[in-house]
């Protein structure tokens, strides 16, 4: 069963920061550090100064940001820069953005609350798709042990086939949002608080027997089961209702017109192919493979020939780009009837096995490139994003060695993979927009107690 809770959540003081657009940020795991320095240097007050700190010459490791984040963190909280409010509420969160596929303008609907943690499991009704990051995961913590606080969301959905959700927190709105404002990426974005009792019984009754799916923000979530389990370790009492036993997370329903997910394209930073004609013969034991050379004048038209050829392919079958420094040339792979069902993708249990992002892994990172678990598990080895022409000049600009374009993976293959108790490789999706860091932030303190109302 589903338990969610509203919240004290912590908020910025609109009038010490000017507005909410330039201290808020995107998620940290897709900041650039371009991006990042130029968010530390757009506002003293900016949301990465404690999610994503820089670091200094004299830092002796990593992490030591982390320390200077707790204090930066609790000097606003003193200083006013943050404010606590005074009730429990569901933050209720509309987000405007222009669809990078479509080109349409539309409005992605959801709320933010607590979710209270469950390990993963058959029974459980919090399902990841996804596979993680160790290093990911143990930085994760260790800024947590520092700030003690969600300073994120992370996303999810649940179905809600009419929409009922809505219907519930908008009787809660009053009516203006608390905020309103433009981010940098000229996305719109409006929050509003629901301090109403009535409405917090109502949909926590609505969401008890509902599966929540982990769109995005599947280190965050492990990270707090695993900062739950430090707690228990170092001697904390954790009852029922301590606030370890939650984390903030943003709902979005499945069948919001505004959820929209993108395509997840890999880069291979280093340990790419190194002999064109090998690598050729390589991919032609797996695949039929259709060839998009250019020279300089006819780059754009066989850039646009082949990502339109390789959307119309992946409508019927797996269907995976290739564009590798040794050549001026792009590769549209379709994976030949039963080809590497006795090596690496025949490992992988059957209903993934059709998934474009474990062809890829298994026959193109594993069976040609002799990729390892280590190295599928090493951050410095891959790289992603969500556009496709900044993974393609990431090759041209010598940035990678080799970039994958992928196709979206249709959410129906998220909730199904996710139902079956399995997950696929990582990265295998991005939903769009992310969920916007700095809107509230969540404290962790275990000497509280959370209320889920129902």
């Amino acid at each position: 069963m589903a338990v969610i809770a509203p919240f004290k959540g912590i908020l910025y003081d609109q009038g010490k920061t000017g507005g909410l657009g330039r201290v808020v940020a995107p998620p940290y795991d897709v900041v650039s550090p371009e991006e990042q320095a130029a968010y530390h240097q757009s506002h003293p007050n900016n949301v990465l100064h404690i999610d994503l700190g820089p670091r200094l010459p004299e830092d002796q490791s990593a992490h030591d940001w982390h320390h200077r984040a707790a204090l930066t963190y609790n000097r606003w909280l003193a200083e006013g820069i943050l404010v606590r409010d005074l009730k429990p509420a569901y933050y209720y969160v509309e987000t405007d953005f222009t669809d990078p596929q479509s080109g349409q303008r539309l409005t992605r609907h959801g709320f933010i609350g607590l979710l209270r943690l469950e390990e993963f499991g058959a029974s459980s009704a919090v399902k990841p798709h996804e596979r993680t990051f160790s290093a990911h995961k143990a930085e994760r913590l260790h800024l947590m042990k520092h700030v003690q606080a969600n300073l994120s969301q992370i996303f999810t959905v649940f179905p809600d086939e009419n929409l009922k959700s809505r219907e519930i927190l908008q009787a809660g709105l009053r009516s203006k949002p608390l905020f309103d404002f433009t981010d940098a990426q000229g996305s719109g974005h409006r929050l509003w608080t629901i301090h109403d009792n009535g409405v917090h019984r109502a949909i926590c009754d609505f969401m008890k027997n509902k599966t929540i799916y982990i769109a995005d923000g599947h280190h965050r979530y492990e990270t707090a089961l695993n900062y739950r389990r430090y707690k228990a370790e170092s001697g904390v009492k954790i009852g029922p209702d301590s606030p370890l036993n939650y984390i903030m997370v943003y709902f979005c329903p499945v069948s919001d017109p505004g959820l929209s997910i993108l395509p997840a394209h890999r880069l291979l930073l280093s340990g790419g192919p190194d002999n064109l004609e090998d690598f050729e013969a390589s991919l032609a034991r797996f695949f039929q493979i259709q060839k998009f050379s250019y020279n300089v004048v006819e780059e754009r038209m066989a850039r646009q020939a082949f990502i339109r050829r390789l959307h119309e392919t992946g409508r019927r079958h797996s269907s995976i780009g290739l564009f590798s420094r040794l050549a001026n040339t792009y590769y549209l792979l379709e994976k030949k009837n039963g080809a590497g069902l006795k090596g690496a993708l025949g490992a992988w249990p059957e209903p993934l096995q059709k998934l474009d992002t474990v062809v890829l892994t298994s026959l193109v990172l594993q069976e040609v490139l002799g990729m390892t678990d280590e190295d599928l598990d090493d951050a410095d080895r891959l790289a992603y994003t969500s556009r496709v022409n900044e993974a393609i000049n990431r090759v041209r600009n010598g940035g990678a060695e080799l970039a994958a374009i992928l196709n979206s993976t249709p959410m129906e293959q998220v909730q199904a993979v996710a139902e079956e108790g399995l997950v696929m490789p990582r990265k295998s999706t991005y939903f769009y927009p992310k969920v916007t860091t700095g809107l509230v932030f969540n404290p962790v303190n275990p000497y509280e107690a959370i209320d889920p109302v129902c």
